[in-house]
């Protein structure tokens, strides 16, 4: 009887540790999607040096996208 409760209690913080640790990846993978991989600063820290010598070639790294204000559009737009 003890030991089916104390199997019972393993299993289950087994469970929720491993559903917090699920939602925490999943979670960072949507992050990285959505938002960090646009900075070269934290790409280079996770794919390596940029130049090379270690780890994903410049090539195999996305481009960052230029952003540009709307203000920066709204003057370039006044001047033509």
């Amino acid at each position: 009887m003890f030991t089916e409760s104390l199997l019972a209690t393993v299993l289950s913080v087994f469970i929720a540790i491993l559903a917090v640790v699920i939602v925490i990846l999943f979670g960072w993978f949507f992050v990285w999607k959505m938002f960090l991989i646009r900075f070269s600063f934290i790409r280079e820290l996770v794919y390596g040096s940029s130049n090379g010598s270690a780890g994903k070639t410049k090539s195999d790294v996305p481009p960052t996208p230029l952003r540009r204000s709307s203000r920066i559009r709204d003057l370039r737009a006044r001047k033509s």
